[in-house]
């Protein structure tokens, strides 16, 4: 585990499958993922799935399309933001409910 700073809302990344110089999982069917402080917000309380597109524009107007609600994002100021935002080092994330009320979040992860 790796314990991020406050600057990445204190996540703490977990790795359980070995990863490539890239940082892409080795063997197909694993997964790693991590965990972000919990709260006051209901929406935080369920595990958070992260869906890694090519175009993250593209991808929320086809969340948009099939009856889903762009719940959004974080400013650089920590204001609330209907734009993704820049996790650094990683990529633009956003976050949706789907049609379901699932939370689920969108990831257009940097060029490797």
């Amino acid at each position: 585990m790796q314990q991020m700073g406050a600057d990445m809302g204190n996540y703490v990344v977990a790795q359980t499958a070995e990863t490539d110089e890239k940082g892409m999982v080795k063997t197909p069917g694993t997964i790693n993922g991590g965990f972000y402080q919990k709260a006051d917000s209901p929406m935080s309380h369920a595990p958070s799935v992260v869906i890694s597109v090519p175009d993250i524009k593209s991808a929320i107007a086809a969340v948009e399309a099939g009856g889903g609600k762009i719940l959004g994002a974080m400013d650089e100021s920590g204001n609330a933001s209907m734009e993704p935002m820049m996790i650094p080092g990683e990529g633009l994330w956003i976050s949706f409910q789907d049609p379901e009320n699932n939370r689920v979040s969108l990831m257009q992860p940097l060029p490797m």
